[in-house]
């Protein structure tokens, strides 16, 4: 299959790199990138590309509009303009280049792509339908558009047979007629009128487009969507003799917009919106609440031994109980009500006005009970049950990321405490609700007087044992409270937005510290968390990519820690795009507190990490606790399969140690190796 050709004119080189790897990423072939008008129009010339992204705003005397103009004069090709201006003056030219839609920057990227095919498709519609013009007749009667002509006064002087279908109007009744008579639009739904806007082509001797949403007022009285523009008539001494009216029908255009939003939004097996679309009314409808004062519920179900279905019956069985339970919950919510498929057979489900806190165990209770009713797929009857976490806003957390996390760890709760249940954060202890520990200005004052401190805790290799590398931790040395783990300041260090440059002083950091040390361990790595805010940074990858250049050091040295929530994301979010662009640089991801909360093995397989780190609640059980060496076991044998590196965290003593060596354990870290409070000097008399 040929790939569709996309040539990007953009002046600001950033814009144009970052575009064009998102371009080549959804599987579009850039064929140039130009930062004039002037180049553009050669490019053009050379490349008949099948799409133009078109800033408008170019470096020189001509801009995107008069350089789509020049292309348009000799080529057929669809222009998508870019802008970051929206004043009437700009967007009223753009629209006399018939443009075939506008992105805004910055960029959206789910709505960007929605543009460029959408683009392509109005393009190969049009396309088509110029060809058949060209096959059936060369007269105007045959032309697939509805076409209506007009004298230099605006009355009707032909309308070809698609105009008389779609206005309702016969070219005989039509004729000697205004056109604003005859191509009507709903007064309330079009600011134009149609006879300002035949009057205007007429008046600037100029071709004159309506942007989408134009209805057209059929005789009968129906409305219709229409994609139309009107083009003076000239003789060939060039003077103008009338208007000529193109239109055609938009409904299928308006379909085609509406599935691939759709597409883009939903899940495709059951229907339900997608991670996406949940995030988004999330944030919307913690707004509003927030405005309101109301209380929120999000509910997050989980289908007991749906991995035995699967299994068992297989996946199409699984796909079909999956659809079922959909359609169960979606008939026990209200119209108001959100239902999302986050993955795999995890629902979630947002439900804004709660009455009251008091009707929320019945409520929690409710989606539990709605699957005590076997399902019946394929003439089989399948009984599953269903572990339900709660989460209520305001009272257990404050912001979409938080509320969602609660959620997920009172399910897993109600897992642990045997399925079939329910479990509510707000009734597990104190409220989950996090306080604001430190103020903006403190923050901000320590981060000028470079009170935060990059402490290293040493990793060792278990056969043999020597020094592997060491995990970076920042430290806030407060003059007042001392030393403060990350814990507890980096969540008002993201709200305030000072977390960029955190990052960035622990990476640099590490980084020259970790160059000095190479000398005496060549194969040494360091590791440095981060958070599931930074991974969505869209300029992680490059900001990374920078210090790691300036400081000289080869990427292969560097290892980035992520929990297990961020490494399993779906493969279109910012996150799991972060993650591969950083694999991909040279980095090695790891899974940090694996079996903190649960762990999943498919996890491991899945998202093609380096190494995992086994969290310290399951190390302090080793060798007694014959579930935790259990765990360690299984870890190992997968990892074994997969080359993945098992690094023990948290090991305070020689019998932890031999017990994990003889499970296979790779690597560890902990008091028994070194304090976490572990600077240079200890790393630089270790290696001498």
């Amino acid at each position: 299959m040929t790939e569709t050709k996309i040539m990007v004119v953009e002046d600001e080189g950033v814009v144009a790199m970052h575009l064009s790897r998102t371009l080549n990423r959804w599987g579009y072939l850039v064929t140039s990138i130009s930062a004039t008008a002037e180049a553009a129009i050669r490019n053009a010339d050379t490349e008949l590309p099948d799409l133009i992204l078109m800033d408008i705003n170019l470096k020189g005397e001509t801009d995107g509009i008069q350089a789509a103009e020049a292309i348009y004069s000799k080529h057929d090709v669809p222009v998508v303009f870019l802008t970051a201006y929206r004043d009437d003056e700009t967007l009223e030219r753009a629209k006399s280049t018939a443009p075939y839609g506008y992105a805004l920057k910055p960029f959206d990227e789910n709505e960007l792509k929605i543009t460029i095919e959408t683009a392509l498709y109005r393009h190969r519609a049009d396309l088509s339908i110029r060809a058949r013009e060209h096959w059936l007749d060369a007269t105007l009667s045959s032309t697939a558009d509805a076409m209506i002509a007009t004298d230099t006064d605006g009355l009707v002087r032909f309308m070809n047979n698609q105009a008389e279908t779609l206005t309702g109007w016969s070219c005989s009744e039509a004729y000697a007629r205004d056109i604003a008579e005859v191509l009507r639009s709903p007064p309330s739904k079009d600011l134009i009128s149609t006879e300002h806007f035949v009057q205007r082509a007429l008046r600037k001797h100029s071709m004159v487009s309506r942007g989408p949403g134009s209805l057209l007022l059929t005789k009968s009285g129906d409305e219709l969507p229409i994609e139309d523009c009107a083009a003076p008539i000239r003789d060939p001494d060039g003077r103008v003799r009338g208007v000529v009216v193109t239109f055609r029908d938009a409904s299928e255009r308006q379909r085609a917009e509406a599935h691939l939003v759709r597409m883009a939004h939903h899940d495709p097996l059951t229907g339900l919106a997608n991670r996406v679309l949940f995030q988004k009314r999330l944030h919307r409808t913690i707004a509003q609440a927030k405005r309101s004062g109301s209380l929120v519920a999000v509910l997050l179900l989980d289908l007991d031994e749906f991995k035995l279905v699967n299994d068992t019956l297989g996946h199409a069985a699984g796909d079909a109980l999956l659809v079922a339970a959909a359609d169960r919950i979606r008939a026990n919510v209200r119209e108001t009500d959100t239902v999302a498929r986050l993955g795999g057979d995890e629902i979630a489900v947002i439900q804004p006005n709660l009455d009251s806190l008091e009707c929320a165990p019945a409520l929690a209770d409710k989606f539990v009970g709605i699957f005590n009713r076997p399902f019946v797929i394929d003439g089989t009857e399948i009984t599953t049950t269903a572990s339900v976490g709660m989460t209520i806003f305001p009272n257990d957390a404050e912001d979409p990321e938080s509320i969602l996390e609660q959620a997920d760890k009172a399910m897993y709760r109600a897992k642990a405490a045997g399925r079939n249940r329910f479990n509510m954060s707000s009734h597990n202890g104190p409220s989950t609700a996090r306080r604001q520990e430190f103020s903006e200005r403190e923050l901000r004052l320590a981060l000028e007087r470079s009170e935060f401190e990059i402490h290293f805790q040493p990793i060792f290799s278990l056969q043999p044992r020597r020094l592997a590398g060491a995990e970076a931790l920042v430290r806030w040395n407060h003059p007042e409270k001392g030393l403060i783990p990350a814990s507890r300041f980096i969540r008002d260090a993201e709200r305030i937005g000072i977390i960029d440059t955190i990052i960035e002083m622990t990476l640099r950091e590490s980084c020259a510290a970790l160059r000095g040390w190479l000398g005496g361990a060549p194969d040494m790595r360091i590791s440095i968390n981060v958070s599931q805010s930074e991974l969505k940074r869209r300029d992680l990858v490059n900001a990374v990519s920078r210090v790691l250049n300036e400081e000289s050091l080869p990427p292969g040295h560097l290892e980035l820690e992520v929990n297990e929530r961020s490494a399993i994301e779906e493969r279109q979010s910012q996150t799991a795009i972060n993650i591969r662009g950083l694999r991909n640089l040279g980095l090695m991801i790891s899974l940090d507190q694996f079996g903190h909360e649960y762990a999943s093995m498919l996890s491991m397989t899945t998202s093609s990490v380096g190494a995992v780190k086994i969290d310290r609640s399951l190390v302090k059980g080793i060798p007694n606790d014959s579930r935790a060496v259990e765990i360690v076991k299984a870890t190992m044998e997968i990892s074994e399969a997969f080359d993945i590196t098992v690094v023990a965290v948290g090991v305070e003593t020689e019998e932890q140690m031999r017990s994990l060596r003889e499970a296979g354990c790779h690597q560890a870290q902990g008091e028994l190796f070194g304090s976490a409070m572990a600077t240079n000097e200890f790393f630089n008399r270790y290696l001498m």
